[in-house]
Parts: C-alpha cells; structure tokens; sequence
C-alpha cells in the first residue's frame, strides 16, 4: 500500500469511527519536504479514491 493509498484509508477509517463528519475538513500526509497529499474539500470520506487526492509541491 502506498503514502496515497493509506491517506484514504486512515481518511475513510476516522469518518466510519465517527472521527469526522463526512465532509468536515481536509486530510492530507506530507510524502517529503516538497510534496503534499491532500483529500479534497468537501468530499465524503467514506467514498474517497486515491485518484481523489491532490499533489501539492511547495
């Protein structure tokens, strides 16, 4: 499982522990000092795919 694939898992298991409302906020994971992975803005967690995320690069 890759850095994309466990943020929507972790995004998807705190929203079915009741964590989170279903579209309350953004997750994201930093991969290295350059480059972000964040959920998108009000998205269902529930429903989250990988391709759902967006790269950030700073």
């Amino acid at each position: 499982m890759n850095i994309v694939e466990e943020l929507v898992e972790y995004s998807k298991l705190a929203w079915d522990r009741g964590l989170t409302e279903s579209t309350g906020g953004n997750m994201s994971v930093r991969l290295d000092a350059n480059t972000i992975y964040i959920t998108p803005h009000s998205s269902i967690k529930h429903f989250l795919k990988p391709m759902s995320t967006s790269k950030i690069f700073d």
